[in-house]
Formats: C-alpha cells, sequence, structure tokens
C-alpha cells in the first residue's frame, strides 16, 4: 500500500514539476512574470489538480462502467469507515480510504497556507476550497467532461468535505501564526 502511494505521489509530482516548468516558461515567453511569492500558491495548485486526474486511462481500451469509478454521495462515510477499522482492530495506517483522506486534508492545507497572502477572510478560503474541490469532483463524474467514454476516477461527497476543510484549516492557522508572529515583533520593520 505505501509503496503504491509513494510511487502515484512521486509520478504526480514529476508531472506537477513539468507543468510548473512549462507555465513559469510561457509566462516568460508572455513577457509575464509570476510573483515569487505566488510560485508556491501555483505549484500546489497543479500538483492537486493533477494528483486527481492521473493517471488517465486510454479511452481507446476503457471498458465501462469503471468498478473504480463509485459515486459517494454520503457525507462523512470516512468517520464510519475509521470507526469500522478500529473496531475489526485493522491500522488506519495501512487502509487506502484513510491514507488518501489524510493526503487531501495536508495538500489543501498547504494550497490554503500558501494562498493566505492572496485572501483577506476566511471564508474565501473555504469558497476557494469549495470551487477547486468541486471542479475537481465534477471533473471525475463526468469522465472529464466527456472526453472519456466514463468516469475513471470516484466522485466523493468526503472529498470535497475533506478538501474545504484543508483549505480552510491551512488559510485560517497559517493567519493565526502570521498574527502571532507579528504580535511577538518578529514582524517589525516590515
Amino acid at each position: 500500500m505505501l509503496s503504491w502511494a509513494l510511487s502515484f505521489a512521486g509520478k504526480t509530482l514529476a508531472y506537477t514539476a513539468c507543468a510548473f516548468a512549462a507555465a513559469l516558461i510561457l509566462s516568460r515567453l508572455a513577457g509575464r512574470r509570476v510573483p515569487l511569492r505566488a510560485l508556491p500558491a501555483l505549484f500546489l495548485l497543479l500538483f492537486f489538480i493533477l494528483l486527481t486526474q492521473l493517471p488517465m486511462p486510454d479511452p481507446a481500451t476503457m471498458i465501462c462502467p469503471r468498478p473504480e469509478a463509485k459515486v459517494n454521495l454520503m457525507p462523512f462515510r470516512f468517520v464510519l469507515h475509521f470507526l469500522d477499522l478500529q473496531a475489526r482492530g485493522d491500522s488506519a495506517l495501512t487502509d487506502r480510504t484513510v491514507m488518501t483522506g489524510l493526503a487531501n486534508l495536508l495538500i489543501c492545507g498547504l494550497i490554503g497556507a500558501a494562498l493566505m497572502p492572496f485572501m483577506d477572510r476566511p471564508v474565501q478560503a473555504a469558497g476557494l476550497g469549495l470551487g477547486l474541490s468541486g471542479l475537481v469532483e465534477l471533473t471525475q463524474l463526468t469522465g472529464v467532461f466527456g472526453l472519456f467514454p466514463c468516469p475513471y476516477r470516484e466522485f466523493d461527497v468526503d472529498d470535497l468535505i475533506l478538501n474545504v476543510a484543508g483549505v480552510w484549516g491551512g488559510y485560517v492557522i497559517t493567519r493565526a501564526l502570521q498574527s502571532r508572529f507579528f504580535q511577538r515583533g518578529g514582524g517589525a520593520g516590515h
């Protein structure tokens, strides 16, 4: 399980680095510079989008419907899944559902932290998280808006919940740490 996750994340990171480099090159060719403070947010957004869409199947050999393209409309199903694991005595750290949920929360938390300088209020972070996650989940539900003959990834309302909570939480925590840092005088002179 862990080797699969590391391999998947590694490939996604490589795709993200390529997409990030291409975005920077194209912005330079267009005569525009991407502000340095925006680079972490841009990188994390690309990473999240690619992580949720890759690997893409070959449309010519797809067999529909795909069993891995389930739909979950039951909010907080991940809590029941976690409690079931605990009741059986299974480790949550080796469970793909739990680890995917934690990864969603962590990556979206980093996105919220990276985007904090560009937002004024927590509601903006929640809105951005909902828009980003909603677009990703809709892409998964529709087979990339009809580019594939059927969905190839799972649409999950729990992903929406965890992603919005992650972006919002990353924003709020980073804002609180920034406020505390500046209150102590660490930001004097800026």
